[in-house]
């Protein structure tokens, strides 16, 4: 999840944490492929998601349990460049594991009612404001999240790059160098957002960009409508995939990988990355193969969100209503439900899925 706030400069800045010289080493869960986090208020424990790209975040359920009173309203953009206006509050107090972190500023949203976040039964976001005063390891394999004032403390195993904290947010950002199968070059500055699920979305602005220079080894395109935002889904457009040969991140190395366009204004590198280790290593690490569907919920069913095969264009469109995928029969599914296929499908090399088009005909085909 990114978000695009309008509020006084600075605003987002206030908060402190009151301990020193402090290294907290707290378990997560990953559910439904989200890092959720416990946190304490008046030592009752509640569940946060673990989300970089987004300030802070309360559920209208917790503003109204904790009586908390509204002092500010903003106009947010969503990653889907959807608009609306969210209420501030200052939250007086939050635990992770012994930390205190104290007046800090939070949006409130009604995650309840949003289609998709309900079914994680959060009660709000730890984004990237929280941490201005600090930093922080996440560690997929362990499941542990490291906060600490002291760098050193995390033992790192190299010289790390320089991040840059962007913003009213305190959005992380880092720099990112691309490599073409020719030795074309490219860099750019890329916000880490552990809320979005892959490892590299493209700004569009970035990719007119790295497509005149010829950094792209592979492209395909189509219309379509994909992720789901704070505020909805994605409007029907072109978007794009791309093959890049290599990203380079500090001293690691990815080799081809697989990348989407998408309409914010910044690109971002997401949870996925995180798979492959803490990214101190010095060796290339192979990328997996590039998807060609990709799958969405729209008014609770679950469609075609992008083809990106040719060959299969030819018989699958943006719409058409998945109604099973092997055995899993998705038309009886509950939303939340559907949230579990992406898991399921993560490592098949094949798999059939049956729809029906938009022409209210049933088609069966296997997808290699």
């Amino acid at each position: 999840t990114t978000l695009a706030i309008s509020a006084k400069k600075g605003f987002f800045k206030e908060g402190t944490i009151n301990h020193k010289n402090h290294l907290e080493v707290v378990d997560f869960e990953i559910f439904k492929g989200k890092i959720i986090i416990p946190v304490s208020i008046n030592n009752k424990p509640y569940r946060f998601l673990l989300d970089t790209g987004a300030p802070n975040i309360v559920s209208e359920r917790l503003q109204k349990e904790l009586n908390i009173q509204t002092i500010n309203e903003s106009l947010i953009v969503d990653a889907n460049n959807n608009k609306d206006t969210m209420k501030i509050v200052n939250l007086p107090s939050l635990n992770i594991g012994k930390l205190s972190f104290e007046n800090n500023i939070s949006l409130v949203s009604d995650f309840h009612n949003h289609q998709l976040l309900q079914c994680y039964d959060i009660d709000g976001f730890i984004g990237s404001n929280l941490f201005g005063n600090t930093a922080i390891k996440i560690s997929l394999k362990e499941k542990k999240l490291y906060i600490t004032d002291k760098v050193k403390n995390l033992n790192p195993k190299t010289k790390g790059i320089k991040l840059q904290l962007i913003g009213s947010q305190l959005a992380p950002y880092i720099n990112i160098d691309l490599e073409g199968k020719n030795g074309e070059k490219g860099s750019e500055d890329v916000l880490i957002d552990t809320g979005m699920d892959g490892i590299y979305d493209i700004s569009n602005r970035a990719f007119s960009v790295f497509r005149s220079k010829g950094i792209y080894s592979q492209e395909s395109s189509d219309i379509g409508s994909g992720s789901i935002g704070l505020f909805g889904n994605t409007e029907e457009q072109e978007q794009y995939q791309v093959i890049i040969p290599k990203i380079k991140i500090n001293k690691a190395t990815l080799a081809n990988v697989s990348a989407y366009t998408m309409n914010d204004n910044n690109s971002r590198i997401g949870l996925k990355l995180l798979e492959y280790g803490d990214i101190e290593s010095t060796s290339e690490i192979q990328s997996e193969n590039p998807t060609k569907l990709e799958f969405t919920v729209k008014e609770n069913t679950y469609i075609i969100g992008f083809v990106w095969d040719e060959k299969l264009k030819e018989q699958i469109k943006y719409g058409d209503k998945v109604l099973r995928i092997d055995h899993l029969n998705i038309i009886e599914m509950e939303i939340c439900e559907m949230l579990t296929i992406k898991e399921y499908l993560k490592d098949k090399n094949s798999y059939e899925i049956e729809i029906l088009n938009q022409n209210n005909e049933t088609k069966i085909i296997e997808i290699k």
